[in-house]
């Protein structure tokens, strides 16, 4: 997929999962589901180029559409690796991406970003499903080796810890840090901030009550992508609410952003 999305002129690289696995001591421990490639264009031009090669019109979000180029493997083909709600952050989190595009690794066979990326993007997809279904141990064991190899590199720079302070990241990626201490006895020295056992304390007892996206978790019964709208809305406003103590400046933002998604996605024939 790659090579053909390259012979097309298309900058791509491929995020998460088979990106992750070159990290681990055995690249097949690491089970992945679908693939993620990051295309590099516009949008519209990108959606059109998906719809002409499978013949589909899949929905398009602000930030991925699917393409269904496999038989058995879904695809998601991603304009931007992720996003933020506040408008502010968002931005910021954009022009770093901007700057992260040339820069590529071929490990594995493939091209993937660069561990700075991953240190950065890795935690922020965590961080993602706080408001999105739910966070699974698989994407925390991800991250430890993202760490691992990260405290090991030898051109580590202090430009994470600055980005974690300008998405004012570094609450949850503190807590995120005594999760993976307490659980996978992630050394302190390979941490990006001081742990902070508080916050740590109340994610993993989301984890452990949510499971990956949430499967587990009692307060979600009922509550599926084929749910009354006005019943997902107030779920999402449930549990956006229960998170604005800690991130104050995502939660706020949260309805605001998803009610101009929503009316950018139905003015553009994206629904």
């Amino acid at each position: 997929m790659c090579d053909k999305l390259t012979r097309s002129g298309r900058w791509c690289c491929i995020l998460k999962g088979q990106g992750l696995a070159r990290l681990y001591p055995h690249p097949l421990w690491r089970q992945s589901g679908d693939i993620d490639v990051w295309v590099r264009g516009q949008r519209r031009q990108l959606v059109e180029m998906t719809r002409r090669l499978t013949g589909r019109r899949e929905e398009v979000t602000y930030h991925h559409t699917d393409f269904p180029v496999f038989p058995t493997t879904p695809v998601e083909l991603h304009f931007t690796p992720t996003w933020m709600f506040s408008p502010v952050t968002n931005r910021r989190l954009q022009a770093w991406f901007d700057t992260q595009r040339e820069v590529l690794t071929t490990e594995g066979g493939f091209p993937c970003p660069t561990l700075e990326f991953d240190v950065l993007f890795v935690l922020i997809h965590i961080f993602r499903h706080i408001f999105d279904e739910g966070i699974g141990l698989r994407q925390v064991v991800d991250y430890f080796h993202v760490l691992r190899h990260w405290a090991h590199a030898d051109d580590v720079s202090g430009r994470v810890e600055e980005m974690l302070s300008r998405l004012h990241l570094r609450r949850f990626a503190a807590g995120l840090m005594w999760v993976m201490h307490e659980v996978l006895g992630l050394p302190r020295e390979w941490m990006i901030v001081p742990e902070d056992e508080r916050v740590g304390g109340w994610l993993l007892g989301e984890i452990m009550a949510g499971g990956n996206f949430g499967r587990y978790d009692q307060r979600n019964e009922g509550i599926y992508h084929d749910s009354p709208r006005l019943q997902r809305l107030a779920w999402r406003v449930r549990r956006s609410s229960s998170r604005i103590v800690r991130f104050p400046d995502e939660a706020l933002w949260e309805m605001p952003w998803r009610t101009w998604h929503y009316l950018w996605r139905m003015k553009n024939g994206y629904l």
